[in-house]
C-alpha cells in the first residue's frame, strides 16, 4: 500500500492533514518532527510514496530532514508547507514542491493527487 509521510510539529495541523488525507483515501504516516520522520521513513520506506513536511520546525526541522531522504532517495516525492514560503523557497530542494500555508484544502488535495500519479507511473514505467 503507498503512503504519504506527513511531517508537522503542530500536532492540531498533524491531525488535521491525517483526517483529511485518509478521509481521501490516502494511508498516511504521522511524525511530529524530523528525527521521528526519519526514524518512520526507514521502518516504512516501501510503502512511503510522498512525503509532505512543515519546511520550519524546531528541533531537526523538515529541511535538513527532507534533504537527508533526498539522499537516500533521490526521486522521493516532496511537498513542503510554510507560512514564511519565501524562507521555505530558498532553501528547499530544487526537487521539492511548495504549499503556502494555511491553504486550501481542494488545493492541497490537488497536488497531492498529481505527485502521486506522477509517482506511480513513473513506478509503472
Amino acid at each position: 500500500m503507498s503512503a504519504i509521510l506527513v511531517v508537522e510539529d503542530e500536532p492540531l495541523i498533524l491531525s488535521m492533514l491525517a483526517l483529511i488525507l485518509k478521509g481521501n483515501g490516502f494511508a498516511v504516516i504521522s511524525a511530529s518532527n524530523g528525527t521521528e520522520a526519519m526514524r518512520k521513513y526507514h521502518v516504512n520506506r516501501r510503502d512511503i510514496h510522498l512525503v509532505i513536511c512543515d519546511a520550519d520546525m524546531p528541533a531537526f526541522t523538515g529541511l535538513p530532514a527532507m534533504k537527508q531522504l533526498l539522499e537516500e532517495r533521490p526521486d522521493l516525492p516532496i511537498l513542503l508547507m510554510s507560512d514564511d514560503p519565501d524562507s521555505a523557497a530558498l532553501n528547499s530542494p530544487p526537487a521539492a514542491r511548495f504549499v503556502s500555508k494555511p491553504f486550501d484544502v481542494s488545493i492541497l488535495l490537488s497536488i497531492v493527487r498529481d505527485m502521486v500519479t506522477e509517482t506511480n507511473s513513473v513506478s509503472a514505467a
